[in-house]
């Protein structure tokens, strides 16, 4: 029994590098109909409501403060008086006029000090904001223009999720105004350098009769920049395969260590593609199998070393924020071809090519 090498000089170079791609996942969330809301902000007018909560003042500042920013406003009079029924008469008023949000502004006074509450209701990224503001003195007009400009900063704040939510591949529609309030804010880069873990198991195999194996792989990753991943990855068959010929047999296994570099999309996007290159070095060894308990074969030992060339495609779908599960394809050849022969008979070969898919866990290290 012997793991043969083949010559490295060929006819034509056995480089079989296979290139999986997968078109990227998209995740759409729109609001509640398939049009992007209006540039339109809806003002809930208190004063016919709850004339003591009312500040029409603070009112008429943040139209001329939205106006200013190309929105149109509509003042709606306001009806409810408890807190729930406040809560989702504010949302009708947004989802009647098609507004990207809706707002109330509340008082409470003591002694001509107190505080404003600030109610936004952003149909855009689809979630309610409460923000309670301390205000020294509600009487003046430059309290009232404070308060506008401190709730335009805060709808700005609540539109600033569709950074967020491009980044991982789920951002609404918005209208081009709305998009303009947050266009000049730029998020922090993605920190670079981030190592990870991966462990997954595999089938693999390939013709030639020598698969299909069970294999399990452990590695590490590392982002050194954007856009790119490096994968130090070392794996091994689980149990031998066994190849026969007549009455003599052998069980063969296999590990291979291997370096690819893939590239990866931008940002965390909770679904993505990746792809990539490879090389590394493979170790496949033989034992004798005693078939017909007529001959000890089990002290017959053979074992070879060849290069691995090849890529990868797949899948990672974010779990939680460090925890990825990847679905994995690989395709690759030894170099030089390598078989496995009975007394100089081939009956197997590895690795020309070798194909590989299975699942892994991987988890990013904070």
């Amino acid at each position: 029994m012997t793991i043969k090498p083949a010559p490295l000089i060929f006819p034509f170079a056995p480089v079989v590098l296979m290139l999986l791609v997968l078109p990227p996942a998209v995740l759409a969330q729109t609001g509640e109909g398939s049009a992007p809301a209006r540039p339109v902000i809806v003002i809930a007018s208190m004063e016919s409501s709850s004339a003591q909560e009312a500040w029409p003042e603070a009112e008429d500042a943040t139209v001329d403060e939205l106006r200013a920013l190309g929105l149109d406003v509509i003042i709606v009079p306001a009806k409810a008086v408890d807190e729930r029924d406040r809560r989702l008469e504010l949302k009708r008023m947004a989802q009647a006029a098609n507004a990207a949000c809706a707002l109330r502004i509340v008082r409470a006074t003591y002694g001509g000090s107190g505080g404003v509450e600030i109610w936004l209701d952003d149909r855009v990224t689809g979630k309610v904001t409460f923000r309670l503001l301390e205000v020294s003195d509600i009487t003046t007009g430059e309290s009232a223009d404070l308060v506008a400009l401190q709730i335009v900063e805060a709808m700005r704040a609540s539109f600033l999720e569709l950074h967020l939510l491009s980044a991982s591949g789920a951002r609404p529609r918005a209208d081009e105004k709305i998009e303009a309030m947050v266009a000049d804010v730029e998020l922090p880069a993605k920190p670079v350098g981030i190592w990870s873990l991966k462990l997954g198991g595999l089938a693999e195999g390939g013709p030639g009769g020598s698969g299909p194996w069970g294999v399990v792989e452990l590695g590490v990753g590392l982002a050194p920049v954007r856009r790119v991943s490096l994968e130090l990855i070392a794996s091994t068959t689980l149990a031998g395969r066994q190849v026969e010929m007549g009455g003599s047999a052998a069980s063969v296994d296999m590990a291979i260590f291997r370096l690819l570099i893939s590239l990866v999309p931008l940002g965390e996007p909770r679904i993505s593609p990746f792809i990539g290159l490879g090389a590394g070095l493979s170790c496949i060894w033989a034992r004798g199998v005693d078939v017909d308990k007529t001959e000890d074969l089990t002290t017959l030992e053979d074992r070879a070393v060849a290069a691995w060339l090849g890529g990868q495609g797949g899948v990672s779908i974010a779990m939680s924020t460090h925890i990825y599960l990847n679905l994995v394809l690989r395709a690759g050849v030894f170099l030089p071809r390598t078989s496995i022969s009975f007394v100089e008979e081939e009956v197997a070969r590895v690795g020309l090519p070798l194909f590989e898919g299975g699942l892994r866990i991987e988890i990013k290290l904070p």
